[in-house]
């Protein structure tokens, strides 16, 4: 869930994302969907990389989101927790294969940011700052509920800011949304535009790409920086296919999801 193609200046952990975006990171509606499935391509050449399992609970407040290597090895695991609201989770997710926790904590309007390396075995280095109430706090997958909360607005060609933590680089960024014509083939997707608000950050970073169904407003493509880094710990570049349906195989367990098929 994973928020922009990098040119060097933002490296890919600095999403911590989409996931903003993969970053990407998409939310199930457990009374509905109880299990969103996503296939991460590589956007050049279109092979298949890994997995995303979304994965509600029955008060959908908590989501977990599992990440499975195409040799069906759990990657990643990344929990949420939407009791500090819609646009907000908390957030903890643990990339087992470079080992590196990054958590995003929400408290009486202080973020707490910090990343854990494993393998130095250092103390946790954590970097707070008071939100504030000039622009809407969007964290992680919350931007899937900002999208649909702002539907009609962004339809209108409302563009729309928000800040955006980015973990590891213990700071809070501006970005900007709007709604732009979709760059892949599709009779029927809505895309959406998500990018640095400044100028200057613009020149150094491409912007990430938001496809939606626009009558279930479901995230169904993110194109982008991916919040999953491959072993050298270097950023991917995605494609993800969101799966709403036959997704019955998904039991939401880390030791329970069918092999990724190669395709």
């Amino acid at each position: 869930m994973n928020i922009f193609l990098t040119r060097q200046f933002f490296p890919a952990a600095t999403l911590g994302f989409m996931s903003l975006c993969s970053a990407a990171t998409v939310f199930a509606n457990s009374t509905e969907n109880p299990v969103v499935v996503g296939d991460a391509y590589d956007i050049k050449n279109q092979a298949l990389l890994y997995r995303e399992v979304h994965c509600g609970s029955d008060s959908d407040l908590e989501h977990t989101v599992f990440y499975q290597s195409v040799d069906g090895e759990l990657m990643a695991q990344k929990n949420l927790n939407y009791k500090t609201g819609l646009f907000s989770p908390s957030y903890i997710q643990n990339n087992l294969h470079t080992d590196e926790v990054i958590s995003v904590q929400l408290a009486d309007q202080t973020i707490t940011m910090s990343v854990q390396d494993l393998r130095k075995q250092q103390p946790v280095e954590t970097y707070s700052e008071i939100a504030k109430d000039n622009l809407p706090l969007v964290i992680d997958a919350g931007f899937d509920g900002f999208v649909r909360q702002n539907w009609n607005s962004l339809m209108a060609g409302d563009r729309k800011w928000f800040r955006f933590p980015l973990a590891t680089r213990a700071s809070l960024i501006t970005f900007r949304l709007e709604k732009t014509d979709c760059s892949y083939d599709s009779n029927s997707d809505q895309c959406f535009r998500l990018e640095l608000s400044s100028w200057l950050y613009r020149m150094l970073a491409d912007p990430i790409e938001l496809g939606y169904n626009p009558v279930h407003k479901r995230l169904t493509r993110f194109r982008g920086l991916s919040n999953i880094e491959d072993d050298k710990r270097q950023g991917q570049i995605v494609d993800i296919h969101y799966r709403y349906k036959d997704v019955d195989a998904f039991s939401c367990g880390a030791n329970d999801m069918p092999p990724v098929k190669k395709t």
